[in-house]
């Protein structure tokens, strides 16, 4: 690997790592609200979305550009993003009264850990990056077998 890239690299890691995203904001909330258990749980549901991404990333998009299917998944993507827009554009708000702060349980905390991390776009863009890096040193490795 180039040292320009190495830096590239480690600036974007760098930048996204500082930038707070949902998870971060979801961890300090569930701790303040229910203690710093709940926030340990909420945590381990964000580690273990990390290694979904990662799974998916390494599995899922190396099939995908193998069998020409990226095209597919780049319209509908985009036409996915769309429909959101006009879902959300169109949407009237609403106003909510909150009841008060409920017991949640360890199942909970991990799950909204999971939930959040597999709907954060930051995390994805920390995969995508990890996929390349990952893609790049699997071929160098594959090339020097060979």
């Amino acid at each position: 690997m180039a040292i320009s890239t190495m830096i590239t690299l480690f600036g974007t890691m760098f930048v996204l790592a500082i930038i707070p995203s949902p998870s971060v904001f979801a961890v300090v909330a569930r701790s303040i609200a229910s203690g710093f258990i709940h926030g340990a749980i909420t945590t381990a549901g964000i580690v273990a979305g990390d290694f979904i991404f990662l799974l998916l990333a390494i599995l899922g998009l190396w099939t995908i550009a193998e069998t020409n299917a990226l095209f597919l998944v780049k319209y509908l993507g985009s036409a996915y993003l769309i429909y959101l827009g006009i879902v959300t554009w169109r949407a009237k708000p609403r106003q909510q009264e909150i009841k008060g702060i409920k017991d949640v349980s360890w199942l909970s905390n991990f799950i909204c850990g999971l939930l959040i991390t597999l709907s954060d776009p930051k995390a994805k863009c920390l995969c995508k990056i990890n996929y390349k890096l990952f893609s790049k040193a699997c071929q160098y490795l594959f090339n020097l077998c060979n």
